[in-house]
């Protein structure tokens, strides 16, 4: 099998009045699953500023993101290793999705969360925030 080189990625837990955004995929891996918004780390780019720029790209928002946990994603059937770096963040602002990267988006409760179809290994780390979360 041909080397993968791991991409580097980000995502952000947005949380507001004690729900989280999920944002709808509209493309592949995991089309029109649920998932964290975020996105690839440019070449030289900061793990702090790739996750503002790219929720500012997909959310039109600005947020003050803090670092929440590693993980890696590897899908050998999609040929797809990445390095994820997963920050949290307080949700302020209007939203205004970018229709080239989202469908839509909404905001669900923890309970929610465990019987929705999610992209990636973001539900993992959703449930690793809500037992770590004080609430």
């Amino acid at each position: 099998m041909k080397y993968i080189n791991p991409k580097s990625t980000v995502a952000c837990i947005l949380v507001k009045n004690h729900k989280i955004l999920l944002a709808k995929r509209v493309k592949n891996p995991f089309k029109n699953y649920w998932c964290l918004p975020g996105g690839h780390v440019e070449l030289f780019e900061k793990i702090d500023v790739a996750i503002k720029r790219e929720i500012k790209e997909e959310l039109n928002i600005s947020i003050k993101p803090k670092f929440f946990t590693f993980d890696q994603e590897i899908y050998k059937n999609l040929k797809w290793h990445a390095n994820v770096f997963f920050f949290v963040s307080k949700l302020e602002g209007d939203i205004k999705i970018n229709k080239n990267e989202l469908s839509s988006y909404k905001f669900f409760s923890k309970k929610e969360i465990k019987s929705l179809k999610i992209a990636f290994n973001h539900k993992k780390i959703l449930l690793r925030f809500f037992k770590n979360a004080k609430h």
